[in-house]
């Protein structure tokens, strides 16, 4: 029978196997591409069924934890193409957390068996949750079971208090409490022998009424009209990875020449925007683009062949930030531009014209151009992509991490430096006054400048690093959050770029605050303080914003100086007090304890030996005395 199949506690480690694939189908389809976000809940039953009816823990965790690898695999298969040596290394630890879930609830659950579900899975789920995204490896916050919530008011108004982490736990607790209820009302509180799919069916049930009753009960409130608008004008371009990590010098002015001409087409239109945008790390000059940097290259007066093979016109170095300059000053317009900027930078040529350029630092920074001219002052990347721009841990031995990298990802450096403190550049709003029937002009309303945060990349995907950028001390120092990115690390994967832009909402309902992304590849888009996408794609699109290049113009509503959020004021304190409670949890598990079964948990063992050698003998038919053998 199919219901034989799922029994834990007979097949330990097979009947795990089907609990987790199950788990991960509908785990995997609550994500994009598929995108169905209410699958997120049944797939919370799977690993609290295998955790409350194993007794054989490890073995449960083990297959639980494999059958995830295809699902994982799945939403990560653009990474073969960057290193597929790590492909299949980040595949195995990713499937580590399902299994440690079970493991370490069901250890838990056996030993101090008296906790209720309500305690045991949010704990565990949420502490899990909050070490794989935010303390291991630097943290990898994607895929988190809150994400695909959005949907529901009740999740965003969660979002708001505890951030997608407590969101996560609150699904959690939601789920526990069902299993709670369902035992109560078979048993009285005792176990039952409920297995497939009377109790799943059951357990689902009432984590749904759950569910639907704090919806109905809580809800965002909608966004504050704040004292202004903000307008921008995003050039998403559509570089490939491939192309971008080699690309010759001819192949780059061309590609400035198309974005310079999709810049002058943003600049356009009735309403003029207050700041041009292009993603990360798309100034295509040689060297960096800050001030110091612009100035050697200007002193070297280096030049280089157009056509690959060395033959033909020579462009000089400069000729990149030249063009760009002119441009943005022609227009009057503010840009804010991703690039490399570097200090301390030395061009040297030997007598034999051979060019040796060094560093200090480097950094992947937003740079504002005004005048002219960019900005001394700039935002650096604060935190770098782990295993995409740094390797935790491991790049503070260069020697080891050369040796990886000429393994794993030939071709790949790891040369930049984190920034030093957040910077948020601030942008002139330039709205003309109305005129008064009298004809004078009306004083200006509203802020005459906005306060940007411009996470970078993988720095949108982290609760705390935005947080510390648009609060300081409780108090707000940003107005928007302009994200600036380069998805074409994504190839072909549309599924992982809707992922990154789910990811980014979370960001604006946690703190209350409006988001611009400008996305390489896509999906540029503009998003509400409540999470709620206002426009995404460029122009004209039919791809839904990927893979296309165009112009995206956006306008949001600015904050109320004073409004705040608790998760601004707070941060993931939910997150770390279920890390902990699940860690204190932990080791009363693991504490040698006397009980009339011995150890804690001896109780269970003992009814695992019975079931497997019989019951003993009646207490009605006492067992007779061994009989001596006849003589």
């Amino acid at each position: 029978m199919l219901k034989d199949w799922f029994d834990v506690e007979r097949r330990p480690f097979a009947a795990a196997l089907l609990w987790g694939l199950l788990h991960a189908a509908l785990f995997g389809c609550a994500f994009p591409p598929v995108g169905l976000g209410p699958l997120m809940i049944p797939a919370m039953v799977p690993p609290i069924v295998v955790a409350w009816k194993t007794r054989r823990a490890w073995r449960s965790a083990l297959g639980f934890g494999l059958a995830s690898a295809p699902m994982w695999g799945g939403h990560h298969w653009f990474i073969s193409d960057i290193s597929a040596a790590g492909f299949p290394v980040l595949v195995a630890y990713l499937s580590l957390w399902p299994g440690l879930f079970v493991l370490i609830a069901s250890k838990i659950r056996r030993a101090v068996p008296t906790l209720p579900a309500l305690l045991i899975v949010p704990a565990v789920w949420g502490g899990l949750e909050v070490l794989r995204g935010d303390v291991v490896w630097n943290g990898y916050p994607w895929y988190l079971a809150g994400h695909p919530l959005i949907w529901s008011d009740s999740a965003r108004f969660i979002g708001t208090v505890a951030g997608v982490y407590g969101v996560g736990a609150w699904l959690a607790l939601s789920a526990g409490l069902a299993l709670d209820v369902v035992r109560w009302f078979k048993g009285r509180g005792k176990a039952t022998g409920d297995g497939p799919p009377e109790g799943v069916v059951k357990g689902v049930g009432v984590a749904w009424a759950l569910f639907l009753v704090m919806g109905a009960v809580v809800s965002t409130p909608p966004p504050t009209r704040g004292p202004g608008t903000f307008r921008a004008a995003v050039v998403q371009t559509n570089l490939p990875q491939s192309n971008k990590m080699a690309w010759p010098i001819g192949e780059r002015l061309k590609a400035l020449d198309s974005w310079l001409a999709l810049t002058g087409k943003a600049a356009e239109g009735e309403k003029r925007p207050d700041v041009i945008v292009w993603p990360e790390t798309m100034y295509p000059g040689l060297f960096g683009l800050n001030r110091e940097s612009l100035e050697e290259e200007r002193r070297a007066g280096l030049s280089a062949p157009a056509s690959p093979s060395g033959t033909g016109e020579r462009i000089p170095s400069t000729l990149f930030a030249q063009r760009l300059l002119e441009k943005q000053a022609n227009l009057g317009i503010p840009m804010l531009v991703g690039a490399i900027a570097a200090e301390g930078l030395r061009i040297r040529l030997d007598d034999t014209g051979r060019v040796s350029v060094t560093r200090d630092r480097e950094f992947n920074s937003a740079v504002v151009i005004e005048d002219g001219r960019p900005r001394v002052e700039r935002y650096d990347k604060l935190f770098l992509t782990p295993f995409g721009e740094t390797m935790p841990y491991i790049s503070n031995w260069k020697w080891l991490e050369q040796r990886l990298l000429a393994l794993g990802a030939t071709g790949m450096e790891f040369n930049l430096s984190p920034g030093d403190r957040p910077v948020r550049p601030e942008i002139p709003l330039l709205r003309p006054a109305p005129e008064r029937k009298d004809g004078k002009p009306e004083p200006p309303k509203g802020p005459a400048a906005a306060r940007l945060a411009t996470p970078i990349c993988f720095e949108v995907t982290i609760p705390w690093l935005n947080r510390r950028l648009v609060f300081e001390d409780g108090q707000r120092k940003a107005d928007v959050l302009l994200n600036l990115t380069n998805d074409g690390w994504f190839g072909a994967s549309d599924g992982a770029r809707a992922n990154h832009l789910l990811i980014s909402r979370w960001r604006c309902i946690e703190l209350g605050t409006p988001m611009i992304r400008a996305a390489n590849t896509g999906i540029s888009a503009a998003i509400d303080a409540r999470g709620r996408v206002l426009v995404q794609g460029v122009e004209g699109s039919s791809r839904g914003g990927s893979r296309e290049e165009g112009i995206l113009r956006a306008e949001v509503s600015l904050p109320p100086d004073g409004e705040t959020t608790i998760y601004a004021r707070n941060g993931d304190v939910v997150a770390y007090f279920a890390l902990a409670t699940m860690l204190v949890m932990l080791v009363v598990s693991l504490i040698p304890s006397r009980t009339p079964g011995g150890r804690t948990g001896g109780g269970e063992r003992q009814k695992d030996i019975v079931a497997r050698i019989g019951p003993g003998p009646s207490p009605a038919s006492p067992a007779r005395a061994p009989q001596p053998p006849n003589r």
